[in-house]
């Protein structure tokens, strides 16, 4: 039984009481019929005593009164209902005695507006028929079908509208089902803010068929399921060698593998009943494509987080270009410069604070592996060491086309990925200028009027955290497009494009230095700004 109840406010309703208008000095009460809403509100019955007088009330279930006695005078009752939630009037009497006389003051209490359905939902045979819905109600609504009904359910009667509780049948005509597929409508009852909704569902008929005549299966592998229609036996006469097949009754998954060639791959499932029939499914897979032989090149990304006025920053400078000319084409670097730095990166705060930058200089390898300051070249070797091992325990899923053109100091970035694997990624590009001649302070070598100042970061055209996006399957590709303004005081023709692309840890062995977050950089791409970067380059 499903029940609606809707509660609305109705006046009391004040009346003549026991002898409210008697000159005399006996028992005079105001209100003789009271009604309350349905809601509750607490009602007060003011009368007049010459002497003591008490106070009870016929049916305390619902309602209490205080107080229940009082001396001579002007007095005041108060009646306490509690909400109605049923369809149906309460009543209950308030009995006020004074020495010989007796006043009886009538409460009710109104019903909630209320529609009852019978049933949540109905169903009915192949054959179809008639089905009819019982609605009890109070108020006024109307009934109709939804879309999924049409052209096999008609209604012939719909509901009155009502404010005495009574019952409604709203007859359903059911056509006969020739499918061998349930289907399913529904029946709503708009009571003016909302639906109801009934549902109605029809049996299919015992005919052999299959859910689907044709499938494709994603290069990468994956599965897809077919069911069965009808009650009659029958068998799976013949499938690819390349597809696995389970099945929990008439319904059956089939599942097919990696396909590791270029070439499509084609095969017929074919379901045959005890009686003959026969019905072909055709599936086809197709080839990887021919990026998927290419072995990305991996490059680790160092993030250098530095400052002009930092005299101990020069030395990590020297300790990451040891590291590349030790570990060569196989490391990015990007120099982060703080606050206070005369090439102040914007978006250097959000990075010191996810990588828990202290002080400068930092640095940190493939946003997992802090790198702090100390002998340049046993330093470089924990770079090194750090960047191999992030191709070694992950291996490299992403791989990238960058392009990009420069006009009248707006720049535009073109990117294309290219993923082995599914997952949650993010994505991070940035712009950074080559050979910035600043001043540096440096307390070994003495500070600097003239400094170099390579891969420094000077706009990052994404959320510097990356932006992030999700690839549903393996061997895809994922492209993005961005502009950017330069300023007037950056060499154009000294900046580059980099870009990393981060992968969630998921279930591989999390090596890190500190927590981090869930991501760590797989892969980092440079390519000149108004240049190009092939893939696999």
């Amino acid at each position: 039984m499903k029940t609606r109840l809707f509660t609305l406010l109705f006046a009391a309703a004040l009346l003549a009481g026991c002898d409210p208008e008697d000159q005399g000095n006996g028992l005079k009460v105001q209100e003789e019929n009271i009604t309350i809403s349905a809601f509750g509100e607490n009602h007060k019955i003011n009368f007049t005593a010459p002497e003591s007088w008490t106070a009870t009330i016929t049916d305390d279930s619902w309602c209490k009164i205080a107080p229940v006695s009082g001396g001579a005078g002007s007095a005041t009752v108060t009646i306490a209902p509690t909400q109605n939630e049923t369809p149906e009037e309460r009543h209950t009497s308030v009995i006020i005695s004074c020495g010989d006389e007796t006043c009886t003051v009538s409460v009710t209490q109104t019903e909630a507006n209320a529609l009852i359905v019978e049933s949540n939902s109905y169903s009915i045979d192949a054959s179809g028929g008639e089905i009819d819905v019982n609605i009890r109600h109070n108020i006024q609504y109307s009934a109709k079908l939804d879309e999924s009904c049409s052209g096999w359910i008609t209604m012939e009667s719909s509901a009155p509208s009502s404010k005495a509780l009574q019952t409604d049948v709203i007859k359903l005509k059911v056509l006969p089902n020739e499918s061998g597929w349930e289907r399913e409508g529904w029946l709503l009852l708009d009571i003016g803010y909302g639906d109801d909704r009934i549902k109605i569902s029809q049996e299919g008929a015992n005919v052999f068929s299959i859910s689907t005549m044709s499938e494709e299966i994603h290069p990468a592998g994956g599965s897809f399921t077919v069911k069965v229609s009808g009650k009659m036996e029958y068998h799976i006469s013949s499938m690819p060698e390349w597809l696995t097949e389970t099945s929990e009754g008439r319904t059956h998954t089939f599942s097919a593998e990696l396909n590791n060639t270029n070439a499509t791959r084609t095969g017929i499932i074919v379901f045959c009943d005890d009686g003959g029939v026969c019905l072909p499914l055709e599936v086809k897979q197709d080839g990887l494509p021919e990026w998927a032989g290419v072995a990305f090149k991996h490059r680790s990304l160092f993030m250098r987080f530095t400052a002009t006025w930092c005299g101990w920053c020069p030395r990590m400078n020297k300790t990451i270009h040891k590291a590349q000319e030790r570990y060569p084409d196989k490391l990015e670097h990007v120099a982060i410069h703080g606050s206070g730095s005369s090439l102040y990166f914007s978006d250097s705060d959000p990075l010191m604070d996810l990588y828990r930058i202290g002080g400068f200089p930092t640095g940190m390898i493939d946003c997992r592996i802090q790198i702090d300051n100390g002998d340049i070249s046993a330093t470089a070797e924990r770079i090194i060491e750090a960047a191999q091992q992030t191709e070694t325990e992950y291996g490299t899923v992403s791989g990238a086309e960058i392009s990009s053109t420069v006009k009248n100091g707006a720049a535009k970035v073109d990117v294309k990925l290219f993923l082995k694997a599914a997952g949650d990624y993010k994505l991070t590009v940035v712009l950074v200028e080559d050979g910035i001649n600043k001043p540096q302070s440096d307390y070994e070598d003495g500070d600097h009027t003239s400094y170099t100042h390579d891969g420094v970061a000077r706009l990052s055209v994404t959320p510097i955290t990356g932006t992030a996006f999700s690839q549903d399957d393996a061997y895809t590709t994922r492209e993005f497009s961005f502009d950017a303004t330069l300023k007037n005081a950056w060499n154009a023709d000294n900046m580059r494009v980099v870009a990393w692309v981060q992968t969630k840890y998921g279930d591989r062995k999390v090596i890190r230095s500190g927590n981090y977050g869930d991501f760590y950089a797989d892969n980092c791409f440079s390519a000149p700004l108004g240049g190009k970067l092939a893939l696999g380059e």
